[in-house]
């Protein structure tokens, strides 16, 4: 008996010195309620600079509205008050976007979530307690300037009509591009861009949630494109040199290939091996695996330094109402002769259709247009274009390679401008042929955007809008390109 009361006695000397240990500062005790709650707080950018909340399963959706700055994501921290654990962030896929495990409390980390509109996630908070304890919060996101896009989150052929949806601005709703140059301006919010290849854009206005401050919200528009790399780091080689270029983003068997030396590559698939012994440009065009875009990729491959005589600015392809039209620019010429136009509807057999004449020897900037008034009413799909320059003496190279999707029901749209040349205001009739957007841009010589305006077309017929002066600050030359869907026409306008 006497050891029976020895053991209990020596068991609670135990027991009180264990509990002594954690009431005198040694840390709270696993599996106490004050280290367990598994509640948290987040801090993210507000019209007060910063604000804090703190969540926990009580919380039923609720909804968090913040300031954008203009990346395309919004900058969160999360603090933590109780013992150790993990947080994770699911989307509403329930693909984990974040995670962070934290072996004690308190624990403050800082992470980003992508986000252009109001967007729900789930927030789990894992707390390693006696008893794990898991706090799942959906919590919804939402900027108070918000850009939604036509094409959701879904890639686009390039040069596709997309629309912009900005809400939650207060006054001029502003459109850039990503290099801060402004594409348009309205009090819609609504506007239409046409990516050639994935771009981001920045729309910014006033909003009422973060006071007189001005905030950005940015979304980024993806396009179904056609890549191209060689195996050669910097892309200069010597003369005669093997190198390997791969074609991605298509269909093996279905590329096309052409080099602007004139050497003929009868191979379709996404890999050939080429020997340049001049500076070369190559060109794969096709039709991408998704989306079934037709595109083209060019990638030059420089050879001991050695300049192409010509050097291009700028060439594309566009449908201008009736026929194709081509425009080109060169910054710089030397023994410029001629450049002869080629037409090709199977991308392989290229026949000339037309000829410019070169510009000499120069080094300002020179600009040429061809319109295609020779192809057949009957021609439908494809067709590619190229550019072969010619020396004066007699040797010439060729120009990337071009591609134009002709549209069906070819006939009917139609832009003129009057008068021209205009003095002081200029008035534009587009032949419409249907109901939709029709947006109208201006252009310098240079190359300068100057305005860009989209209308809505009530429908077939007549539309008729008058240009503001501020879109031809001076007397000079412009460009203005209308576009209606798929199709697009380009007028040289003059202002004395």
């Amino acid at each position: 008996m006497k050891n029976k009361y020895a053991f209990l006695t020596f068991f609670l000397f135990l027991v009180g010195t264990v509990t002594s240990g954690y009431s005198q500062g040694q840390g709270q005790a696993p599996g106490t309620s004050e280290n367990c709650s598994g509640q948290f707080d987040l801090t993210y950018p507000s019209g007060a600079g910063v604000t804090t909340r703190t969540f926990n399963n009580g919380n039923s959706n609720p909804v968090v509205t913040y300031c954008p700055d203009g990346t395309g994501s919004i900058a969160l921290t999360v603090t933590e008050t109780s013992t150790g654990g993990s947080f994770t962030v699911k989307n509403a896929a329930g693909t984990t976007l974040y995670t962070n495990v934290f072996p004690t409390a308190p624990a403050t980390f800082t992470f980003s979530l992508p986000i252009s509109s109001q967007t729900t996630y789930t927030f789990i908070n894992t707390i390693n307690c006696n008893n794990p304890k898991t706090i799942s919060v959906e919590l919804t996101l939402a900027p108070s300037l918000a850009i939604t896009s036509s094409a959701g989150n879904n890639a686009v052929c390039p040069l596709t009509a997309v629309t912009l949806t900005a809400t939650g601005g207060t006054g001029t709703y502003t459109l850039r591009d990503a290099n801060g140059a402004i594409l348009g301006t309205n009090n819609s919010g609504i506007f239409t861009v046409y990516p050639g290849t994935t771009t981001s854009y920045t729309i910014e206005n006033t909003t009422a949630d973060c006071g007189a401050n001005t905030v950005t919200q940015r979304i980024t528009v993806a396009t179904n494109n056609l890549t191209l790399t060689s195996n050669d780091a910097d892309n200069t080689v010597s003369s005669g040199t093997a190198v390997i270029l791969t074609a991605g983003g298509g269909t093996a068997g279905g590329y096309t290939w052409t080099a602007s030396d004139g050497t003929a590559i009868t191979s379709t698939g996404s890999q050939v091996t080429v020997n340049p012994r001049v500076t070369t440009q190559y060109t794969v065009s096709g039709r991408t695996a998704i989306g079934n875009c037709p595109t083209s990729a060019s990638l030059t491959i420089t050879v001991n330094a050695v300049i192409l005589p010509v050097e291009f600015a700028s060439f594309t392809a566009v449908w201008a109402g009736k026929a194709p039209q081509l425009s080109w620019a060169t910054a710089s010429e030397k023994n410029s002769a001629s450049f002869v136009i080629e037409r090709s509807l199977d991308g392989l057999t290229f026949a000339a259709i037309g000829q410019r004449a070169g510009a000499g020897s120069t080094t300002t900037r020179n600009e040429y247009q061809y319109s295609d008034l020779s192809l057949s009413s009957s021609v439908a799909g494809t067709v590619y274009y190229r550019l072969r320059q010619v020396n004066t003496d007699g040797t010439f190279s060729y120009s990337a390679v071009k591609t134009l999707l002709i549209p069906t029901g070819k006939a009917g749209f139609k832009a003129t401008a009057f008068p021209n040349p205009f003095e002081t205001s200029v008035s534009v009739e587009v032949e419409a042929l249907g109901a939709g957007a029709i947006t109208y841009t201006v252009h310098d010589v240079l190359g300068k955007q100057l305005l860009l305006r989209t209308v809505a077309a009530s429908g077939v017929g007549l539309q008729k809008i008058n240009l503001p002066q501020s879109a031809t600050p001076r007397a000079g030359v412009y460009y203005l390109t209308v576009h209606q869907g798929n199709q697009q026409q380009v007028l040289r306008i003059s202002r004395k």
